[in-house]
């Protein structure tokens, strides 16, 4: 498919699944989420892989809304024993999850869809999530960032990822990076902004996530018992690259 004609494809998708948005959720919540996908429609559609199957977007149904909170418990899983009753355990969580997904309003949740999965059902095959810092100050504790303000900014703006994961059985394509690289513009640069900070919390034991991290240049803030907190200061007129 012509680059072009991908692009108006996703366009349109993206206006329909806006539109689906209205039929499944309450009119203050919509209205949030409407802002959502404006603010981050030109950072993030379309972004396309170089073979152009692979695509980042803003979540914009409730199938795919689902199917992340259901990437989300396998991933949370994964590395953990194995009990008996672990497939109720990762229902239990995805249930969880997509309650919490259908109910935010702050965060941003960015997909990546599989485009040769034409039957819509399990194309997800990643998401993070995006928040202003601002936002989650009470749970997110960043040294010298107390004070900050929603919509109040100085010379940076500030955002937190999290929930960031890729199904098992398509890593190392590059799709964690393209997720990334989407993240860091979807606060786009503003007037007097001249830089746009990441901010992201990983398991100290998680030396896969660490290497992901430190090779898009985060460095650490703080350690936090088994937390690490990590940071990325991003020029506005760029982002994260996807190298």
């Amino acid at each position: 498919m012509p680059a072009r004609r991908a692009t108006a494809v996703a366009r349109e998708t993206d206006t329909a699944r806006s539109e689906d948005l209205a039929t499944t959720t309450g009119r203050g919540v919509l209205e949030e989420k409407r802002q959502v996908l404006a603010r981050t429609e030109a950072a993030t559609a379309p972004v396309f892989d170089g073979t152009l199957r692979f695509h980042v977007r803003p979540a914009g149904n409730l199938s795919e809304v689902y199917q992340v909170a259901s990437l989300r418990a396998e991933c949370y899983y994964e590395d953990r024993p194995f009990t008996r009753f672990v497939s109720n355990f990762k229902n239990e969580y995805a249930r969880a999850e997509f309650r919490r997904l259908k109910a935010q309003s702050a965060a941003t949740c960015l997909v990546c869809v599989d485009l040769e999965n034409s039957s819509g059902d399990g194309n997800v095959i990643g998401s993070i999530d995006v928040t202003e810092l601002a936002l989650v100050k009470s749970k997110v504790h960043v040294p010298g960032r107390e004070e900050l303000v929603a919509g109040q900014e100085d010379s940076a703006f500030n955002s937190y990822v999290s929930n960031f994961c890729i199904r098992k059985d398509c890593r190392r394509l590059g799709l964690g990076s393209m997720l990334l690289a989407s993240a860091s513009r979807v606060h786009p640069a503003q007037d007097g902004l001249l830089a746009h900070n990441l901010y992201a919390h990983v398991n100290w034991d998680n030396s896969g996530a660490r290497s992901f991290y430190q090779k898009h240049g985060f460095n650490r803030v703080t350690v936090l018992q088994e937390m690490e907190l990590i940071h990325f200061q991003v020029d506005c007129s760029s982002g994260v690259s996807e190298a």
